[in-house]
């Protein structure tokens, strides 16, 4: 992890907590208008790459913090319970990329390039965050069977379309292939872990869902108690 990551974790933490600070005293509606505005930096982002890169097979919204993306206006204007417990898991892709992406300590801080990802990716992450910490949402362990098991069934479609661009590009004698979702190959060290213990495309994912489960579990603790205690006081 380059100095360049550890400036984007730290200069997100800082603009969550300010966001956080700034809305906890706000009215609900107020809440929502900020955050719906900010939930589109995503997309912005995911046109952005469209738009300023010619390899456009390489920008594609595949990435789990391009759907993550997607999701969050959704999420933030219906505060639908099933989106924003599947952005629970999913917008740690985000995190993961702050952390991990190589490209990110290559470029300038003071490009486009830097602050398109680093911006869009620090609120995919947060804003599902910001929304259960408001309580905008609520936090439901029985989203977590749903959940996983559309996390797998996109990684399953990703997982082909990769296969079939690759054949593409192949056929069409590219220099370049593409890995989204990183469904290929590990892309970087927290996935070469898995791929250590299982080194073949795709299949070597499926070690994550164990962690996955882990992790919605622990982020849902307490989550019946609040269910039952709503309904009691109803």
């Amino acid at each position: 992890m380059s100095g360049k990551h550890i400036f984007s974790l730290c200069a997100g933490a800082v603009i969550l907590l300010a966001l956080y600070l700034l809305l906890r005293t706000r009215t609900k509606r107020q809440q929502i208008l900020v955050l719906g505005i900010l939930s589109f930096a995503g997309i912005i982002g995911i046109i952005f790459d469209l738009a300023a890169h010619e390899d456009i097979l390489l920008y594609l919204p595949l990435h789990l913090c391009s759907f993550t993306a997607f999701l969050l206006p959704a999420a933030v204007l219906t505060r639908n319970k099933t989106i924003c417990n599947i952005l629970l898991l999913w917008a740690y892709g985000s995190i993961m990329a702050l952390l991990t992406n190589e490209a990110e300590t290559a470029w300038n801080p003071g490009s486009p390039d830097f602050w398109a990802f680093f911006l869009s990716h620090v609120l995919e992450f947060g804003i599902p965050l910001l929304l259960f910490a408001l309580g905008l949402a609520e936090r439901d362990r029985r989203c977590i069977p749903l959940t996983l098991v559309i996390t797998l069934a996109v990684c399953i479609a990703v997982h082909f379309i990769n296969l079939r661009i690759n054949q593409h590009l192949e056929l069409t004698g590219a220099s370049f292939r593409v890995n989204y979702m990183f469904t290929e190959w590990p892309d970087n060290a927290f996935m070469m872990i898995f791929w250590n213990i299982l080194p073949y495309p795709f299949w070597y994912e499926l070690l994550f869902f164990p962690l996955a489960f882990g992790w919605l579990l622990l982020a849902t603790i307490g989550s019946g108690k609040k269910r039952k205690e709503k309904a009691e006081s109803n």
